[in-house]
């Protein structure tokens, strides 16, 4: 049995009103790092794969669904080159379960030391009653065999607009709640986050942790963020800058398909909140690192981001009137199989019409 993962279709004829995209890979400048997406039938994605510095496979992640669409589990693995194809070893998962409204309501992690899958914490996500999160309570695995509340959080929201004002994450000891961390936001006029700032909490006081800062072009595109950290002449000393280049011709949720992280309504990271609230489709990143020294930025990675071409009618669905010729498989390392054993293989499958499928294939 194959889990498949669309690497991209080809359409004759395709006019610009007639097509979708959806975001392949992100390369980098300056080294072989590069991560791939693959989308299923319903244009949700179903694997990333990520090529490391020496150019070979090293991690993938598998995501399942159910039928409203709802992310219910991902499965992360290592991979190990086997021979012409690879060994996939999983690592952990995390399993999602919604209620009738489709509301995330419980996330469970589970970890495999080599033994199999063991369970390790359970999140028990709260609803406000207009529907926004209102925090978690956090159970692990930790002196027993049987789940314990160990952590949690609660989100604030600002009366007036409604957004994100706050963020607060405790832990308990010996039946006692302690505060240890705070993330708080700032809006602009436009209701666009433009501040992060994240404080650790010690003994009931806040130390200042991290900054990130964000701006937007007239579009609604986030074309720079910097991180920051406490320390050196003033209060903050900016340490990493990002700036994105977008094709204005690519509209995010019109006809461009981006990875959206399963726990962005939940945890957000900081590439898949850009790619989610950013209007277009990115095509280039530039990232800095600041030299301490001279006190200037340093380009140290320029990031490409190309895109899939699909028909909108249709996706994932094979014209009446076109068959498959012949399928053929390959290594990764493209070396013509006959017939694929245990492992991960490309496969090309040729169609009537001269149309050509290509998808990863794993045994």
């Amino acid at each position: 049995m194959f889990l498949s993962f669309a690497l991209s279709g080809m359409f004759a004829g395709a006019g610009a009103q007639d097509v979708c995209f959806s975001l392949a890979k992100i390369e980098s400048g300056s080294s072989n790092d590069v991560t791939e997406y693959y989308y299923n039938d319903d244009m949700l994605v179903d694997s990333i794969f990520e090529i490391a510095e020496n150019g070979v496979y090293v991690y993938a992640s598998l995501y399942e669904y159910d039928d409203n669409n709802n992310c219910i589990k991902f499965e992360d693995f290592n991979m190990t080159p086997s021979g012409d194809s690879y060994d996939m070893f999983g690592t952990s998962y995390v399993a999602y379960t919604y209620d009738e409204n489709n509301r995330k309501i419980h996330r469970e992690n589970f970890s495999n030391w080599g033994d199999g899958y063991t369970p390790q914490a359970r999140y028990d996500i709260r609803y406000n009653d207009d529907g926004t999160i209102a925090g978690a309570d956090v159970y692990a695995m930790r002196f027993s065999d049987d789940y314990e509340l160990y952590s949690g959080c609660d989100f604030t929201y600002n009366d007036d607009t409604g957004l994100l004002e706050s963020e607060l994450y405790y832990n308990y000891y010996d039946g006692q709640k302690y505060n240890n961390l705070v993330k708080e936001y700032e809006y602009d006029a436009k209701g666009q986050r433009v501040l992060e700032v994240i404080y650790t909490i010690d003994g009931g006081m806040r130390m200042p942790s991290t900054r990130t800062t964000y701006e937007y072009d007239d579009m609604g595109n986030i074309v720079e963020w910097v991180y920051s950290i406490p320390g050196g002449a003033s209060p903050w000393t900016d340490t990493e800058k990002n700036e994105f280049v977008y094709d204005s011709s690519k509209a995010v949720g019109e006809n461009t398909f981006v990875f959206v992280d399963p726990e962005l309504d939940f945890f957000a990271g900081s590439l898949e909140y850009i790619l989610s609230v950013s209007k277009n489709a990115i095509v280039t990143q530039r990232r800095y690192i600041m030299d301490e020294a001279n006190m200037q930025w340093v380009l140290v990675d320029n990031l490409s981001y190309s895109y899939n071409m699909h028909q909108k009618e249709g996706i994932g669905q094979l014209s009446a009137d076109r068959e498959i010729s012949r399928a053929e498989y390959y290594t990764v390392s493209g070396l013509k199989v006959q017939s694929p054993e245990k492992g991960l293989y490309i496969r090309r499958t040729v169609y009537s019409d001269g149309t050509v499928d290509v998808e990863k294939v794993l045994k």
